[in-house]
Parts: structure tokens; C-alpha cells; sequence
């Protein structure tokens, strides 16, 4: 299964009109969900996921942020850190969330801190989640 879920991925995005429901890329969201239930990332795995972030919309790109975090190896540590670039706020606090994992703190602590002071003042409706869950880690870590 997680070989076919990797497959999809390499594969263009699927049109809308066969999910009206999800919309264009459907089966990229269906292989990025069985890649984070299953709990499973190899080493190749960024590469395909990098695909989706260079394509997809903003919620498939967060999903894809999701299985890039535990993917292990520094190619997915260079494409969170990528990511954080972008100018979705979502996208961009769902990378730094990713980030906030094991060695990655500390690696990536300006980098972190950084993005917290250029984002959105609390309490915002629109903030992301993850952009909260930033915030609480540096501010645990600065205790």
C-alpha cells in the first residue's frame, strides 16, 4: 500500500472532476493520508512530496508538510525549511510546527523565532493552529 501511495504522488495531480467533492488533486490527498495513518516515511519520501508542495493548493500543502515532518534525513529538514518561505500563513506555520520536532529545534531556532515575530498577533481568528503551537514551543523553550 505505502509503495502505491508513493507512486500517486509522483503522478500529476488528479482532475476535479472526478472527486467534485475534494476538487483537483484528490489522489494526492488520498496517498498523503495513507502515508501519515500508516506512520511511515522513508528516505525517498521527500522527493515526492516536494512534488505536491511545488503544486498543490494550501490545505494539500499543509497535509504534505504533515508527512514531510516525519520523514527523516536532512532532505526533508531542507524542504520544511523551504517551505517557511512561503506566502501562505498556513503553509508557513505548519513547516515551522514540523520544525519544532527533536534536533530540528534548535537547528532552526532564528529561523523559528523569526517567523513568530513577522506573524499575525494573538488572539486571530485566522491564525493556524500550528502557528499557536509554534509560539507555546519557543516560549517553553525560552523558560
Amino acid at each position: 500500500m505505502l509503495a502505491t501511495a508513493r507512486e500517486v504522488l509522483r503522478q500529476r495531480p488528479s482532475p476535479a472532476g472526478l472527486s467534485p467533492a475534494t476538487g483537483a488533486g484528490a489522489n494526492h490527498l488520498s496517498a498523503l493520508n495513507a502515508l501519515r495513518v500508516a506512520g511511515a516515511s522513508a528516505p525517498e519520501d521527500p522527493a515526492a512530496l516536494v512534488t505536491v508542495l511545488e503544486s498543490a493548493a494550501v490545505g494539500t500543502r499543509t497535509k504534505a508538510l504533515r508527512a514531510l515532518a516525519e520523514a527523516p534525513g536532512d532532505a526533508a529538514t531542507e524542504e520544511l525549511v523551504r517551505a517557511t518561505g512561503c506566502d501562505a500563513l498556513a503553509v508557513q506555520a505548519e513547516a515551522a510546527y514540523a520544525l519544532t520536532a527533536g534536533h530540528r529545534t534548535a537547528d532552526h531556532r532564528d529561523l523559528l523565532a523569526a517567523l513568530v515575530a513577522r506573524w499575525p498577533e494573538e488572539p486571530e481568528e485566522d491564525m493556524p493552529w500550528a502557528a499557536r503551537l509554534v509560539r507555546e514551543h519557543l516560549a517553553a523553550a525560552q523558560e
